[in-house]
This record gives structure tokens, sequence and C-alpha cells, in this order.
């Protein structure tokens, strides 16, 4: 099944969330580290909590998260309690997320999330949510599991759920493989 996308700024909320991330350094301060006897925990090069990072542009991202860590051996950064809101140049909200935890690859830009992931675009007036979603720099991709549940939901009351759930980046449609099942009023929105 084929749905006209209502999550286009997807993709550059993605983008800013990893500039973000891949940017958020500090001094390591890995002496605080404490680990039980016998407990052999990996500790990360840097870890910052409970943090909020604004980045402007022609538009601006508020991002929040309650824990990232760098583990720069690993090429990678976890992050934990993860929220973002985008404004567009008029300042009104656009689009705004959550996720419960995430990893950031470093070298590719790829992330992963996982838990309970949710989007809403308030321009589009429609959500996104799912237990996996996963972004694909080079590709543009946004994806959720092969086998997973995603589900889009309209403010109207209308939606549709499907698995091998896919929204290209460069193209305006989201594309579920199979098990679809709902109604969903694809009525194209001023943006």
């Amino acid at each position: 099944m084929i749905v006209p996308t209502m999550f286009s700024a997807l993709p550059s909320a993605f983008l800013v969330t990893a500039f973000l991330l891949a940017g958020s350094g500090c001094s390591p301060d890995n002496a605080a580290a404490g680990t039980s006897a016998g407990e052999a925990r990996e500790i990360p090069q840097v870890e910052v909590l409970k943090a909020r990072m604004v980045v402007e542009r022609d538009y601006r991202v508020e991002l929040t998260v309650d824990r990232i860590a760098t583990y720069r051996d690993k090429r990678i950064q976890t992050f934990e309690g993860l929220s973002f809101r985008e404004y567009g140049p008029d300042g009104v909200l656009r689009l705004e997320g959550d996720a419960d935890r995430g990893v950031f690859f470093l070298d590719s830009e790829n992330i992963e999330l996982t838990g309970t992931v949710r989007f809403h675009s308030l321009l589009e007036g429609a959500e996104l949510e799912s237990e996996s979603l996963s972004w694909d720099q080079a590709e543009r991709l946004l994806a959720g599991p092969p086998d997973g549940k995603v589900l889009l939901l309209r403010d109207d009351g209308s939606a549709v759920e499907g698995t091998g759930f896919r929204l290209k980046g460069r193209e305006n449609r989201i594309l579920f493989s199979r098990d679809v099942s709902g109604r969903f009023s694809a009525e194209e929105t001023s943006q």
C-alpha cells in the first residue's frame, strides 16, 4: 500500500538529531564511573546527562535527552529519553517526537530508535508510532522493522497500520509491504 507522506520534515529532523548527537562533546570524567567488583561495564568516553540542545537555522530544533553516551572505539553514540520539537521560520511548531532509546552510528550517520517511538506532524495533522524505526542516511530512508507494526494516525481519527514500513526522503510517499489494515484520509494539506 502506498500512502502520500505527511512526514516530509522527518528526514531533516533525523539529520538535525544526528548533528546534535555527533556534536555533543565535553571533557570525559571516567574516574566517576563506578562499577561493582566483578562487573565489567563499558565506560563511555563522553557521557552527557539531562541535556537540552537548540539548533537555529532557517528553522529551529529543540532536542532534549536524558542521557547521551559516546563510545568512540565502537563509533557509536547511544541515547535514552530523546524528545525533539521543530519550529518553522515563522516560529510555529511543525514536528515533534520522542523515542525511549537510540543508537547513532558515527561513520554512516544512521540512527536506530527503539522502545516507544512517536512523531507528530502538526502541519499534516498526523502521527507515526512504532516500537522501532531506523534512518539510513545514504539512502535517506526511514524504515520500520520488517515484521514490526507501524501506525499512522491522522488527527481526524483515520488510521492505517502495517508492516514493512518505508518512507523515502527523496520521494513523497510512504510504503507498507504487507498486513495493512485501516482507513486513512490522505488529503493533501497546505504547507
